[in-house]
């Protein structure tokens, strides 16, 4: 199974809403592999998954 969250406009929530659907994912199936690709170049979901401090 795949998803796939995008859209053309900023500031619609598309990182957080791939943060969160990825994460009850993988709560909710913890013999699965999931796996989160971030493209966005501000890199918003990389930052929080690999524990950044939010600064860029």
């Amino acid at each position: 199974m795949r998803y796939a969250v995008w859209n053309n406009k900023g500031g619609v929530g598309k990182s957080f809403l791939s943060f969160v659907l990825s994460t009850e994912l993988a709560n909710s199936n913890p013999d699965k592999k999931i796996i989160l690709v971030d493209m966005c170049p501000q890199a918003n979901v990389s930052e929080i998954v690999l524990g950044g401090n939010g600064k860029g």
